[in-house]
């Protein structure tokens, strides 16, 4: 790697993991991506995947979570069967020069077919209802199934393994005085690290000096768990049986806000500081070195960090999955692609059991899929400057076609320009000037304040048409509310000086826009909107991703937003709104301005009006313009649009 060290000295500077010479302190974390096979084997996209992020200059990458036995639903190490394709991505990982360790673990209480763990109990921690209690023959068991798959790790050629002891996981849930209230010689947290210590001597006592790391709970999410004393006492401990590293994170739920959550949140902008305390709490008892992690989205984070003393390594997930030359070219003083913390990644893999993808990065987990020039280019035309707009024309450039796009606006950007300016929104902002740079160095000719008809068309002359119109408010029907002073939500986000510091607001529609924008004026003005809505509270942002919605709703009560669920709006009169109760009754809230966020609807009366056009042409509707969704859906589709053109 090209890499000015002078810039992150301490990032870019080599450590020893054991007997392991990593090149610097970046470590790909350990996530799912469900791109083995159904049976956990290695595929031609993991190896690819994976072997994009070592070339992007990473020291240490770790496998994802790696089962010890059959039946999870997971990558796997369970069988000799598994060796050949563990060796081809070995041998491609560390020709680049990375490390590649082995993350060996076991689902136990999660595990889908059958659920044990030290104790049959029913918890937050466990998805999959009360497990039962583990035998002594299930404890030498897969004390013999991590044992085998450390040494498949070793034949097969990695760099090292990682035991997996945290979150609520087998191990993890040993180490829990919570989890574990076993009344046998592995019972409570002394019991937990006797478990551990059995299967850390098992495997040296196979693998020689092979090196080992562990990783740990620094914390629990519940009363009567994991506190910083035991956390202190599980390192010390593990650190005597001889390991090499400690891997520091913490259990949480996503049903609670948790001080330690495991996955960052689009709202938490400094959690990398948070879990980087917890981590120094550890490193502060042991020699070995110490892995922390958090939601790192830029170098300077990580190299902060490190400075601080926190750590000696930086676990970095997310801003890799965007880019996979996020450290070589932020150390070359390059731009790198950023992460907006959207975690459909994270959902993709937990929930949906799909195959990675990125709302920023559309060849994550497509990367054998080729960027040269198509067959035959073509002259393409893409209307609409907004996120999808954006990304269709940068495809389409980058394989090789004319392209020429059009906005009506004196900006690109669309929707993405106001959802971007709230403050917790900075990563959004910075992925917008990312993309705008990166369209404006490319050979699309951009147009602005250019609206374009179905007529004028038929004069541009083009092979294909993108539709990337975007979509527009929709404006409830209540009685009286032309009168009233109303504003749309992306208009105040454009112009917050159009809501007064002494304003009475009203923000119709609690879903996402309309809750952001209720923090953005708290931010702004000092005083708390109102925010109402037609249903009950529990339903709220149930679409959302699971900590964001828990984060932004603790966030609004913080602040002291309220939030009138059940109300049904009758009609505007007089500077007040009047509603009618789910609960029974009327009742009317006076209002300065009301700010509408009652949703969106398609903007497809372009896209209509070529229905019926007379030449046959390839014209394809992406992002909002089809359905009001995600940044994902547009970008995604934006590439795909134009990715095949030419190829046919």
């Amino acid at each position: 790697m090209n890499a000015k060290k002078g810039r992150y000295p301490i990032l870019l500077s080599p450590i020893d993991l054991g007997s392991v010479r990593i090149a610097n302190r970046v470590a790909m974390a350990p996530m799912g991506n469900c791109l083995n096979d159904a049976r956990g084997f290695v595929t031609p996209d993991l190896i690819t995947y994976l072997e994009e992020r070592a070339k992007g200059g990473v020291g240490l990458i770790f496998s994802p979570f790696a089962a010890v036995s059959p039946g999870h639903p997971s990558f796997g190490a369970y069988c000799d069967e598994m060796i050949d394709g563990l060796r081809k991505l070995a041998s491609r990982i560390r020709a680049h020069g990375a490390a590649l360790y082995l993350q060996i673990a076991h689902m136990g209480a999660n595990h889908p077919g059958d659920p044990m763990g030290p104790t049959g109990m029913e918890t937050r921690f466990y998805h999959e209802g009360k497990p039962r209690t583990m035998t002594y023959d299930d404890i030498d068991t897969t004390i013999a199934q991590f044992t085998d798959a450390a040494h498949r790790a070793k034949i097969s050629g990695f760099s090292g393994v990682e035991l997996h002891g945290g979150l609520a996981y087998l191990v993890g849930s040993f180490c829990s005085p919570y989890l574990n209230r076993r009344q046998d010689e592995y019972g409570g947290l002394e019991g937990g690290l006797h478990y551990v210590e059995r299967i850390i001597a098992a495997i040296r006592d196979r693998c020689g000096e092979f090196p080992l790391g562990f990783k740990m709970n620094g914390h629990e999410h519940v009363e009567g768990g994991l506190d910083d004393a035991m956390a202190k006492r599980i390192a010390t401990t593990v650190e005597s049986f001889g390991v090499d590293f400690l891997h520091v994170v913490a259990a949480s739920s996503s049903a609670t806000r948790c001080e330690f959550c495991g996955v960052s949140t689009t709202y938490r902008t400094t959690h990398h500081l948070a879990r980087g305390v917890m981590a120094s709490r550890i490193k502060e008892q042991v020699e070995i070195p110490v892995i922390t992690d958090g939601g790192i989205l830029d170098p300077a984070e990580a190299e902060d960090l490190l400075s601080r003393g926190w750590a000696d390594v930086v676990s970095v997930g997310r801003a890799l999955i965007a880019d996979p030359n996020w450290i070589k070219y932020a150390a070359r003083g390059d731009a790198y692609r950023p992460c907006v913390r959207c975690n459909v990644c994270h959902t993709r893999q937990t929930k949906e059991k799909k195959p990675v993808r990125c709302s920023v990065n559309p060849l994550a987990g497509r990367e054998r899929l080729s960027m040269e020039p198509a067959a035959k280019s073509l002259e393409v035309v893409v209307i609409g400057g907004g996120p999808a707009g954006m990304q269709a024309a940068l495809t389409a450039s980058q394989r090789g076609h004319a392209v020429r796009l059009y906005e009506r606006d004196p900006w690109l950007g669309g929707k993405m320009r106001q959802a971007s300016r709230p403050s917790f929104k900075r990563p959004l902002r910075a992925y917008l000037e990312y993309l705008t740079r990166e369209l404006e160095a490319s050979s699309v000719m951009i147009e602005l304040e250019r609206a374009i008809g179905a007529s004028d068309l038929v004069a541009l002359g083009f092979d294909a048409v993108i539709l990337a119109t975007g979509s527009r408010p929709i404006e409830p029907d209540i009685p009286g509310l032309t009168d009233a002073e109303t504003i749309y939500a992306a208009d105040l986000l454009e112009n917050p000086t159009c809501v007064g510091a002494s304003e009475r607001v009203l923000i119709l529609g609690a879903n996402k826009v309309g809750c952001e924008v209720a923090w953005f004026i708290r931010e702004e003005t000092g005083r708390p909107p109102t925010l109402i809505d037609v249903r009950p509270f529990e339903e709220l942002l149930v679409d959302e991703y699971a900590r964001d919605r828990v984060d932004l709703l603790c966030a609004l009560r913080e602040m002291g937003i309220p939030v009138l669920c059940g109300r049904t709006p009758v009609a505007a009169r007089s500077g007040a709104l009047l509603f009618k109760r789910e609960a029974g009754g009327e009742e009317a809230v006076d209002f300065d301005k009301i700010v509408i966020a009652t949703g969106a609807r398609a903007e497809d009366s372009l896209a209509k009006a070529l229905q019926n056009w007379g030449e046959k042409k390839n014209v394809v509707s992406v992002g909002d313009c089809v359905e009001p969704r995600t940044i994902f859906y547009a970008l995604q589709e934006g590439f795909s649009a134009t990715y095949s053109l030419g190829t046919e």
